[in-house]
């Protein structure tokens, strides 16, 4: 009887405990006002984005290129903590293609990759699948059409925006005052029971 109800309780404990609120922050641009460079880093709402140059941007929203322009062709996107990648818009900007511009969402845990979705401009707002979970980086990349792959047919073949990057990480949840209290009456109750078993 003890050590079922001391199994009860640790079970009850150990999911308490693993109990959390989901959080979610979005990176919006919105305070990127003007055409042109800004710092290699850039933080909103807890989330970091950064570049191999100066991330270039439009009015509101960040701006991917494949090649043959200042623009990045990725950006990645972090958090203090571990997180998961839950969506972004993407805006068609099309310079004249006659494709739909591709990209690629990536995410990676130390360096690994271990989650990859190819997706299309034609689709305005992109929702990444499950397994964007656990990542400590993602990153979003302007992919090439292997129909246009030179600077003779386009610079760049492909491009679009991208906006409201949405993360989201676990919130603890507070543990209530009187959880402690609880804990300490079954444990006694239990060893009471115990107790009393041994005498009869």
């Amino acid at each position: 009887m003890f050590h079922s109800l001391t199994i009860s309780i640790s079970t009850a404990v150990s999911l308490f405990l693993m109990t959390s609120s989901l959080h979610a922050a979005v990176m919006t641009f919105d305070s990127l006002t003007a055409n042109g460079g800004i710092p290699s880093i850039y933080t909103e709402n807890g989330i970091t984005a950064s570049g191999t140059a100066s991330i270039f941007v439009t009015p509101g929203e960040a701006h991917l290129d494949d090649f043959g322009t200042p623009f990045l062709d990725h950006m990645d996107f972090t958090m203090d903590s571990l997180f998961s990648a839950i969506s972004f818009d993407v805006n068609e900007l099309n310079g004249g293609n006659f494709f739909s511009d591709l990209g690629t969402a990536e995410g990676f845990l130390n360096g690994a990759l271990i989650a990859s979705f190819d997706f299309s401009s034609a689709t305005s707002i992109i929702n990444l699948p499950s397994s964007f979970i656990g990542l400590d980086t993602l990153r979003i990349t302007a992919t090439s059409h292997f129909e246009l792959n030179s600077s003779t047919d386009c610079a760049p073949c492909n491009h679009f925006g991208i906006d409201n990057i949405t993360l989201m990480t676990p919130s603890p949840v507070p543990l209530p005052a009187a959880f402690p209290l609880m804990i300490s009456a079954l444990a006694g109750l239990g060893l009471f029971r115990y107790k009393r078993n041994d005498t009869l």
